[in-house]
Order: C-alpha cells, then sequence, then structure tokens
C-alpha cells in the first residue's frame, strides 16, 4: 500500500483502448484518442498581451455587424436608411469590412449597400449549440444543405471576401459533456465539419474558409485539433473578450494564419497602432425577444460610446467631445422586497462632492432601463422605466436578477452606468 506521501501515476499508456468505454456506434468512428491526449496545452503566462501580425486579411479594418439577424425577435425595426446610415458611418471611420451571418431577409439590403458603399463582407454561418453531433443527423444534413445553396446563390457577390463557420462549437462541447462522451461528439463534430468545409471548397473554391476560436486556456489545443483532423481552414478567427487577456497572449505562440474575429474595445486599445486585421465586437446594442445585446460601439438609439469616440480619434484623429463627468447612481436605503417602490437618483462628482444631477449639472439628459439576466449572467430582456435625474421602480419578482442601467447622453453621445437594485449591507453610502 503506497503511504501519504507517494504520488500515484494515472497515466493512460493506451489512450486509443478508452474507446471500448463508448457504446459500439462510437468505436465504429475509429476515434484517435492519443490525438487529443497528446497534446499538452503549453503553459498559461500571466503576461500583457503581446499582438502578432496576422497572414490573413491583412488591412481588414471590421466590426461583427450583427443587426437584422433576429429580425422576427427584434424589438426595433430595421430599415434600409439605418442601414445605409451605418454603413457610411463605418467607412468615414475606416472601417473596412463588416462581418454578417446569414442566410436571412436582410441578406439582399445588406449585401447590396455594402456593394454601392465599397464595404466587404466576411459572410458567416452560425452553428446552433444545442445539436448533438453524434445523433442529430437530420438536422446536420439542413444544415449543411442550407450553408451550400446560400454559397451557391451569392459566391458571385464581390463584396463577400471569405466564408466563415461562426460559434466556438468545439471548445463549447466540453462545458456540456463528460467524457468518454465528450470524445465521442467531437470526433462527430470534427467528420462533420471535415465534410462541410470540403463541401464548401467544392462549391466555392476561390474565397477561404475560416472557423472561430475563443481565446481561452485551451486555445492552443483546440486549434491544434481543428488543424490536425480539418483540412481546409484557411485561417482561425480568435475571439477576445474583456476577461481573456492573459489566455490572449497565447497569441504569440500561434503558428497558423489567424485573426482578431471578435475583440472588445478595451482589449483593442492593448494592441499596438499597426494592428490592423480585426473585427471589433458588435457595431450597435440589439434588443430582441430572449436576447440582448449590449457589447456595440453605439448604443440602441444609434448613439455613440465613448469607445467609439476613442477608436475614432486613434484611427482618424477625429477631435473627441469633452469628457462627461463621474456620473453613479444613488440607490435608496431600504429592502428590495418585491412590489416595493424605490426611487434611484443620479449623482454626479463635483468638486470632490457627490451632488444630485438634477442641480448640479445641466444640459444632460438622462434615460432609464430595468435589465433582466438569466442564471448564467448573461442579458434576457430590458425594459424602459423612466427619463430625468431619478427615477421610481417598482421592484420585480427576483430582484437579484435585474440591474437598473442609467444612459446619460449628451450632443449625441451616450456614457452607460449600472448597479444592482439593492444597497449592499456593508456599504449603504457612495464612495
Amino acid at each position: 500500500m503506497a503511504n501519504d506521501n507517494t504520488l500515484l501515476d494515472w497515466t493512460i499508456i493506451h489512450p486509443d483502448s478508452l474507446s471500448l468505454l463508448l457504446p459500439y456506434k462510437a468505436r465504429e468512428m475509429a476515434l484517435n484518442y492519443s490525438a487529443f491526449l497528446s497534446f499538452v496545452p503549453q503553459n498559461i503566462y500571466n503576461k500583457p498581451l503581446e499582438a502578432k501580425a496576422s497572414e490573413f486579411l491583412p488591412g481588414t479594418a471590421g466590426v461583427n455587424y450583427a443587426r437584422g439577424q433576429n429580425w422576427y425577435r427584434n424589438q426595433y425595426a430595421f430599415t434600409k436608411k439605418e442601414l445605409v446610415t451605418d454603413l457610411r458611418q463605418m467607412k468615414t471611420l475606416g472601417i473596412n469590412t463588416i462581418k454578417h451571418y446569414g442566410p436571412g431577409v436582410y441578406d439582399r439590403n445588406i449585401l447590396n449597400a455594402a456593394g454601392d458603399i465599397d464595404i466587404k463582407i466576411q459572410y458567416g454561418f452560425w452553428i446552433p449549440g444545442n445539436i448533438n453531433f453524434a445523433d442529430d443527423s437530420i438536422i446536420l444534413e439542413k444544415l449543411t444543405h442550407k450553408i451550400i445553396n446560400t454559397i451557391k446563390d451569392l459566391k458571385n457577390n464581390a463584396a463577400i471576401i471569405s466564408w466563415n463557420i461562426g460559434n466556438t462549437t468545439f471548445q463549447n462541447l466540453t462545458a456540456t459533456y463528460y467524457k468518454p462522451a465528450l470524445f465521442y461528439q467531437q470526433q462527430a463534430y470534427l467528420a462533420w465539419l471535415q465534410k462541410l468545409i470540403a463541401k464548401i471548397k467544392t462549391e466555392d473554391g476561390a474565397r477561404p474558409v475560416t472557423i472561430e476560436v475563443s481565446a481561452s486556456e485551451n486555445l492552443l489545443q483546440s486549434v491544434d485539433i481543428l488543424h490536425n483532423n480539418v483540412p481546409g481552414i484557411a485561417a482561425y478567427g480568435i475571439i477576445v473578450n474583456d476577461k481573456d487577456t492573459a489566455q490572449a497572449a497565447l497569441l504569440s505562440q500561434l503558428n497558423l494564419p489567424w485573426f482578431y474575429s471578435s475583440i472588445s474595445p478595451r482589449v483593442y486599445a492593448m494592441l499596438p497602432a499597426s494592428q490592423k486585421t480585426f473585427f471589433m465586437q458588435n457595431w450597435k446594442d440589439e434588443a430582441a425577444v430572449d436576447m440582448i445585446r449590449l457589447d456595440g460601439l453605439t448604443d440602441f438609439a444609434g448613439r455613440w460610446k465613448p469607445e467609439l469616440y476613442n477608436l475614432a480619434y486613434k484611427w482618424k484623429r477625429i477631435k473627441l467631445p469633452a469628457a462627461f463627468p463621474e456620473i453613479k447612481i444613488l440607490r435608496p436605503v431600504a429592502p428590495t422586497w418585491p412590489g416595493a417602490k424605490l426611487t434611484y437618483h443620479a449623482i454626479i462628482a463635483n468638486n470632490n462632492r457627490w451632488n444630485l444631477a438634477a442641480s448640479s449639472y445641466p444640459g444632460l439628459q438622462f434615460e432609464w432601463y430595468l435589465l433582466q439576466k438569466d442564471n448564467h449572467n448573461s442579458p434576457l430582456a430590458v425594459s424602459a422605466v423612466g427619463t430625468g435625474a431619478y427615477v421610481t421602480v417598482t421592484i420585480p419578482e427576483h430582484p437579484s436578477s435585474y440591474q437598473l442601467y442609467l444612459y446619460i447622453i449628451k450632443d449625441g453621445q451616450v456614457k452607460i452606468v449600472n448597479t444592482t437594485l439593492n444597497t449592499p449591507l456593508e456599504s449603504a453610502a457612495v464612495k
């Protein structure tokens, strides 16, 4: 018997034998478990983000354009006039490419407007996250058919520069399945993806095909497996959020063509000025039934956020407007019982003191919104609750699932602050 100081060796000497744990159908797929287990991710170091010049789509200054993708659920109408306004603003800022997912009812308008304004398009196909790649053969067949038919219809459009496979599906499987079923799903996905890309290249051999990968701790491992199992991937689109800066440092170790498929303004600001192959996170905030996106460079009404002004200055030296004063939300010191009516105030810092906004800073407009989040802390629904320097809110059921958002507007620009509905017990004062 080993003593307490002895470490047991759990190394799997013959990893392919794991297939014996799976159903016969899985073993038929001749899954090479060694390919999954032999690649050991390199250590992740918490160091400043170092950008590496991409070999793919050089000179691309892009933005993700999600408008119109969920048209049947969207709370805001999407008109052709707004589309043209968006694209012309992008052009003025130096944005030359958008990433658009389809097919959809707005494809024709977006493609035509982009062509007229000389904006290029990376056309993407979103892979749903609820597919069982081992068993949903009919769903996968229909999805493949839709993708190939769309490419057949659009391949002669000169505005389209590449096809993109959206969603970080391979990595997401890890959060859905446990081993060894995870290996089964991964192999089924890789087999489907291999066939899909082969069909895409047969239909359109001129344009490159890219796929998205998240800048998570398994970035290098995921790219290695995709590269070794799926021929035809021209480049890897890296998704980098604010929380991913440490993992994004791994890009300096990635020796395959890659580009920033989605990058937040804060992370982009860490890159050198010479970095010109990227797609910013999103152009405009979106509000649809059961889906809210607040990662846009403009808000729901198209007003510019400070992040967009900073980009405009960086790219085109467009003059920055006067900065907003420091603004917070003053919460009431009262229990947030469902049904209670509580009043929240906008307060502004002035001469090292906090003052009520109504009396301290003229020229500002205020809009208040109540945002509901799901169990994963993702935005779920938003509703307007008032305007002015203060608002009275009827506390909803499950108040911990809500946040109060304050939009401060001045001369077409907007600043957004938010808070929970309750005042924390440890601090009832504004710090």
